[in-house]
């Protein structure tokens, strides 16, 4: 089960894929950006790239490394049984005002999956060893637990965003953006789809993949 500040989440209809459809916007030539300071400073535009920019911003400056919000918790219940706490993620979708409802309903099923694996998780076991319950899944249903789902990092210095294309037709849209560090190294490249409600452009997925390998 998932717990979201007193209610719980069983499953639910099937996750929403969302897929862009023909058309494109004018695409812009990447160019990288400086990280601002504060969530004052931004402001909806009807430029979905513009959207996600500026998500990223202040995403990389406030919040990335500083507070765990990307994705549900682990928590021991009472009764001795692990079960995924979703209440951080949650309040921090609807406060931080980037984010569609479809986000959560896109993530709940993986949710799901990762809490009837945890059920099954010793705890004297996890206790003994000192690891998280999540090491003691055979599965890779919980492996979104281990790395930031946003970026695709474990901890690096991620500083700088670009983005690399934006397509959008009718009410839905599809940014590719590029999450990298100061040195200029290239991370991560985040697929955003966005879909606009009451006139403003809502992150609704983000999907991961890597440009390349970091080498020592």
């Amino acid at each position: 089960m998932i717990k979201t500040g007193g209610v719980i989440f069983g499953l639910i209809s099937p996750i929403l894929f969302l897929i862009s459809c023909g058309g494109n916007s004018a695409q812009k030539a990447p160019d990288r950006h400086p990280i601002i300071d504060t969530f004052a400073n931004m402001q909806q535009t009807d430029d979905p790239g513009k959207v996600v920019l500026n998500f990223y911003k202040w995403y990389l400056k406030s919040i990335y490394l500083k507070k765990s919000v990307e994705g549900p918790e682990v928590i021991l219940t009472k009764d001795s049984i692990y079960e995924i706490d979703a209440t951080k993620h949650i309040n921090f979708l609807k406060e931080s005002g980037y984010f569609s409802p479809k986000f959560y309903e896109n993530e709940i099923q993986l949710y799901n999956r990762c809490g009837e694996q945890l059920k099954k998780v010793n705890v004297k076991q996890v206790e003994e060893s000192g690891g998280l319950a999540a090491d003691f899944v055979e599965s890779e249903d919980c492996s979104f637990l281990s790395w930031m789902v946003w970026t695709g990092g474990q901890g690096e210095e991620l500083s700088t965003v670009e983005i690399k294309s934006s397509n959008s037709k009718a009410d839905i849209a599809t940014v590719i953006a590029v999450i990298g560090d100061e040195t200029g190294f290239k991370y991560s490249n985040p697929t955003v789809t966005l879909v606009k409600e009451n006139g403003e452009w809502k992150i609704s997925k983000i999907l991961i993949s890597y440009l390349e390998k970091k080498t020592n």
